[in-house]
C-alpha cells in the first residue's frame, strides 16, 4: 500500500493549498456514476450501503428467493421452475440447479413456475419445501383456476425434489383454491412451524364491481380465502398424512359460502388469517415478530398501493363482496368467529400502478432495522426503504427491470431479484456498524482516520467491496481518494467522534503531513458538493 508519508516540504502552505484546490476542482469534474441500476443519493444509502453489485443473471422471471437450511439460495420463477445456486457473501452466485420444474400447459393456466417457495424443518419429515406452483397470468377475471399449495422432499439428496419414483414426497396439501387469471397463490412464509400464503382477489374490485355480463354468477366476487392472508397454524399436524391430497384444505363445491376458513379451528387446515386485501404479495416478520405484507391496490377507482402491519383478524378495508352471496364482511360465522371488528390503514401508501411486491428486513446496524425494504415492480422499478413508525420513504436503489423480490442474507445484505430481462439478482452490500468505522471498533475515531490517510490514492480493485472499504475505499469505487475523504468528513460531522474537524489535521505530528492532510481536507470539502456517493454497478 502506498504511504501518505511525504519527503520534506519546502514550498510556502498557500501555494501547497492552491495546487490542492486545482487538482481537487479537476479530478471532482472526472468522476461519474455508471448507468442503469444504481444507489441513490441520500444519507440512509451512503452510510449503510458499501455498492451494490450483479450476481447472477439469466435466473429467470424471479418471482420469490429464500435461503435453505442448507445455505444455498433458492428462487421461485415464473417459467422456469424452481431453482438454487450455492451461496458465498461475495463474489456471483454458482452452480445453478433445477431443483423442481413441470410441463406448461398455457392454455389450461398451468405455469412451470411458482409464486412463492418456503422452507420447514419437521420433527418427523426433515427438510420440506412448499411452493405454490402458477397459473397463468393474463388479468382476465373470467378465467378460473384451481391452484395448489404442494411439499415436496428430496430425501435422496440429489437436488431433484419430490421425486416419487424414490420415495419422496410431492404432495398437494391443499389443491382447491379457486383463484382467476387476474389474481393468484402468492409468496409463502414459513416461521416455525405456522406457513403463511397471501391469497389475491378474484376480482378488480373486490365484487363491488360487476365482472361478469348477465346473470349473477358466484364466481363474480369474493371467497372466503382470497384477498387475505391465509396460515396453516401448525404444519406437524400434516406430518403423519404424506399422501393425500388437499388434506390441509377444505373439501367444498360451493365456495362463495363456505364460512369454514374463518370458523374452522383446525390448526392443520389452511385458514383466513388476515383480510382486506385487494393483492397481497409480499410477506416478512420484523425482529419484533410483527408481521407485514405489500397490497396492490385498486384500478378503479385508482388508488396508490399500500403497505400494512397484519395481525391475526385485521382487516386491511378492501372490499370483500360476492355477487350471489352478499358481503362478507356482514357474514355473521365470519363475524362471530372475531373477523370484520378490527380494521387497518396502511402504513405507506406507495404511489399508483405501482406493483408493490417484496419486503424484507435486515438487522445488519441498529439504523437499518427500523425499516421496511420493498420492491416496486411498475412505477419506479425501485428499492424502497419504509420508516416503520412513521411511513417516510426513502429510494435505496432504482433502474430494475421489474423488480419483484427483495431479501436479506445470512449478513443482512439485501438481495433484489427482478422479473424483467430474463431474471437477475443483485446484492447491495450493508454496513455491521457506523459508516466509515474501518477498524470496526463500534465507533468513529483517529485510528479510522489513520487507516483512510495512510491508504490515500490506493488502488484496491483487486479486493472485494467489503475488503476494499475496510481500507478506506467508502463510495464503493475501488479506490481510495478525495471522494472517500469527502465522505469521511460528512460521516464525522453526521455521526460524530470527534471534538472537531480539525482535530483529524492536528493529530497528523509531521507537518509536512499535516500541510499534505490540510490539501486532502480543501478536497473533502469540495468533493461533497460534486463527489459520486456510490459508482453504481459492478458487474
Amino acid at each position: 500500500m502506498p504511504s501518505l508519508e511525504m519527503e520534506a516540504v519546502t514550498a510556502p502552505l498557500d501555494l501547497l493549498v492552491v495546487r490542492a484546490l486545482l487538482v481537487c476542482i479537476f479530478t471532482s469534474g472526472l468522476a461519474s456514476t455508471s448507468g442503469g441500476q444504481q444507489l441513490a443519493d441520500n444519507s440512509l444509502t451512503t452510510f449503510n450501503f458499501l455498492g451494490m453489485e450483479s450476481i447472477a443473471n439469466e435466473v429467470g422471471r424471479v418471482a420469490q428467493m429464500t435461503f435453505g437450511p442448507d445455505g444455498k439460495l433458492y428462487v421461485a420463477t415464473f417459467g422456469d421452475g424452481v431453482v438454487s445456486y450455492d451461496y458465498a457473501p461475495s463474489g456471483e452466485l454458482s452452480n445453478r440447479t433445477t431443483v423442481w420444474s413441470r410441463t406448461e400447459d398455457i392454455p389450461n393456466g398451468v405455469v412451470n413456475g411458482s409464486l412463492g417457495v418456503a422452507f420447514h424443518e419437521d420433527p418427523t419429515l426433515g427438510t420440506v419445501m412448499y411452493i405454490s406452483p402458477a397459473v397463468t397470468s393474463f388479468f382476465n377475471v373470467e378465467d378460473n383456476f384451481t391452484q395448489s399449495i404442494v411439499r415436496l422432499t428430496d430425501s435422496d439428496g440429489d437436488g431433484n425434489w419430490g421425486e416419487l419414483a424414490d420415495g419422496e414426497i410431492n404432495q398437494a396439501i391443499a389443491d382447491n383454491l379457486r383463484v382467476t387469471d387476474l389474481h393468484q397463490v402468492n409468496q409463502l412464509l414459513i416461521k416455525d412451524d405456522t406457513l403463511y400464503a397471501g391469497i389475491g382477489s378474484r376480482t378488480r374490485t373486490g365484487g363491488e364491481v360487476s365482472e361478469y355480463p348477465d346473470a349473477p354468477n358466484p364466481d363474480d366476487g369474493e371467497f372466503a380465502y382470497t384477498g387475505a392472508i391465509n396460515w396453516i397454524r401448525d404444519l406437524t399436524q400434516l406430518s403423519d398424512d404424506t399422501t393425500t391430497s388437499n388434506t390441509a384444505g377444505f373439501d367444498s363445491l360451493v365456495h362463495h359460502t363456505d364460512t369454514r376458513p374463518f370458523t374452522s379451528a383446525d390448526t392443520g387446515k389452511l385458514t383466513v388469517y388476515s383480510t382486506g386485501f385487494r393483492n397481497v404479495y409480499g410477506l416478512a416478520f420484523d425482529s419484533d415478530d410483527q408481521l407485514w405484507a405489500t397490497m396492490n391496490q385498486n384500478e378503479n377507482p385508482l388508488k396508490p398501493d399500500e403497505l400494512h402491519q397484519s395481525n391475526f383478524q385485521d382487516d386491511h378495508k378492501f372490499p370483500k363482496g360476492n355477487e350471489v352471496s352478499g358481503d362478507w364482511k356482514s357474514n355473521a360465522d365470519a363475524m362471530s368467529a372475531g373477523f370484520f371488528s378490527t380494521f387497518k390503514n396502511p402504513v405507506a401508501l406507495l404511489g399508483n400502478h405501482a406493483s408493490a411486491d417484496g419486503l424484507a428486513f435486515t438487522n445488519a446496524n441498529d439504523e437499518l432495522s427500523n425499516y421496511v425494504f420493498l420492491v416496486r415492480f411498475a412505477s419506479g422499478k425501485d428499492l424502497l426503504a419504509i420508516d416503520k413508525i412513521t411511513g417516510d420513504i426513502t429510494t435505496i436503489a432504482q433502474g430494475f427491470a421489474n423488480p419483484l423480490d427483495v431479501i436479506s442474507d445470512p449478513m443482512g445484505n439485501l438481495l433484489v431479484g427482478q422479473y424483467g430481462e430474463g431474471g437477475e439478482i443483485f446484492r447491495l452490500n450493508a454496513l455491521s456498524g457506523p459508516f466509515a468505522d474501518l477498524d470496526e471498533s463500534g465507533s468513529l475515531d483517529l485510528d479510522d482516520w489513520n487507516i483512510l490517510k495512510q491508504n490515500f490514492n490506493s488502488d484496491l480493485s483487486n479486493l472485494t467491496k467489503p475488503e476494499a472499504y475496510l481500507l478506506g475505499d467508502l463510495n464503493g469505487d475501488l479506490v481510495n481518494n478525495e471522494y472517500d475523504f469527502a465522505l469521511f468528513k460528512e460521516a464525522v460531522e453526521t455521526q460524530g467522534g470527534f471534538d472537531s474537524l480539525s482535530q483529524l489535521v492536528n493529530a497528523v505530528p509531521e507537518s509536512s503531513t499535516s500541510v499534505y492532510s490540510v490539501s486532502i481536507f480543501i478536497c473533502a470539502v469540495l468533493a461533497v458538493q460534486l463527489r459520486p456517493r456510490h459508482m453504481g454497478m459492478v458487474r
